[in-house]
């Protein structure tokens, strides 16, 4: 006969996970994991796990998160269990919005935050707003921010620092940043570091659209330490390329311009690249042979596509002067005619 009077502690271990997960601390959530599991093997609870599905949406791990949000449903639909759904919405809206799926995360974040799963649905909020914004829908995002300024205790930190990183999302250049600078101020004094590397990072994000590119260097170097050290993959992986995106293409441009070609050669690589992400998403979504077939091809004409562009990048210039600048062997040309 199992043990149910140990039933009560998978139900804490788990409360614990949801709270190391929002605070930044996976070593622990993925060990308390471990914990929980065990005990629920003796007592036979099965139970999905609230701190499971949200530390696989925090650090990035679709195919671990939809298969647990999927699982919890299921379980949370039989049992009558509101909260176990709530908790399913909320981690698909944090996986998508760390993702860039922002129409799937406000699809899921407008579940989570209605008003059947108050108090809950406050945390759901930022989650909303945000997805909005990135979606284009300023009016939704604006309903979004009134009903979480309503749920504003006075005095937290916590619930200070997300209205206004999720004001600053809406607000003008001035106003954001001081928005922005007051977010990271009032997370900074919290234990929710995931939550203060998002508002680094979404305040990076923006004084690069500034143009303010030492600055967003910063935020994005910030927000880049705290999510590897918390193993937020995805996120990590993305702040990197999206710091080395603009840097590399001038250099390959650059390059181009030296042996005499126009810029636009990469595009025979990057044409294929957009074309074969667009294609393989849409083939595995929809499980379509001749999508998945037709990825296949984009793929082969993106490495055929880099051969090419290799071969030229190893060219040697041209000798002197030539219709994009001056010899860079023989002095510094003008930058400005880099991306011509």
């Amino acid at each position: 006969m199992r043990d149910t009077a140990l039933a009560p502690l998978s139900a804490a271990l788990n409360a614990h996970r949801v709270v190391a997960t929002s605070c930044g601390d996976f070593e622990t959530a993925a060990s308390l994991g471990l914990e929980e599991n065990a005990v629920k093997e003796v007592t036979g609870v099965r139970i999905a796990s609230y701190g499971g599905m949200l530390l696989a949406a925090y650090q990035g791990r679709p195919v671990e998160a939809e298969e647990l949000v999927a699982a919890n449903a299921d379980d949370a639909f039989a049992r009558g269990d509101g909260r176990g759904l709530y908790f399913a919405d909320w981690a698909t809206a944090i996986l998508h919005n760390g993702l860039g799926h922002y129409r799937k995360a406000l699809l899921a974040a407008e579940r989570a935050a209605e008003d059947d799963y108050a108090p809950y649905c406050g945390r759901a909020l930022p989650e909303l707003i945000e997805a909005a914004v990135r979606s284009g829908e300023a009016a939704h995002a604006a309903d979004g921010l009134r009903r979480l300024s309503a749920t504003v205790v006075e005095g937290s930190d916590w619930a200070s620092g997300l209205q206004a990183r999720s004001r600053a999302l809406l607000s003008e250049a001035a106003d954001a940043d001081e928005l922005y600078r007051g977010a990271i101020a009032h997370l900074g004094r919290t234990h929710v570091r995931a939550e203060l590397a998002r508002a680094h990072l979404l305040y990076g994000e923006w004084l690069r659209r500034e143009n303010r590119r030492l600055d967003a260097r910063a935020q994005l170097n910030v927000a880049h330490d705290m999510f590897a050290s918390m193993g937020i993959i995805a996120v990590v992986l993305g702040i990197v390329w999206l710091a080395l995106l603009i840097p590399t293409l001038a250099v390959q441009i650059r390059r181009l311009h030296d042996t005499d070609r126009s810029g636009w050669w990469i595009m025979i690589y990057w044409g294929p690249a957009i074309l074969s992400w667009i294609v393989n998403f849409a083939g595995a979504a929809n499980q379509n042979t001749s999508l998945i077939m037709l990825g296949g091809l984009c793929s082969l004409l993106t490495l055929i596509a880099s051969i090419v562009l290799l071969v030229f990048w190893c060219l040697p210039g041209t000798s002197g002067p030539n219709r994009f600048g001056p010899d860079p062997l023989g002095g510094v040309g003008n930058l400005s005619q880099t991306f011509q």
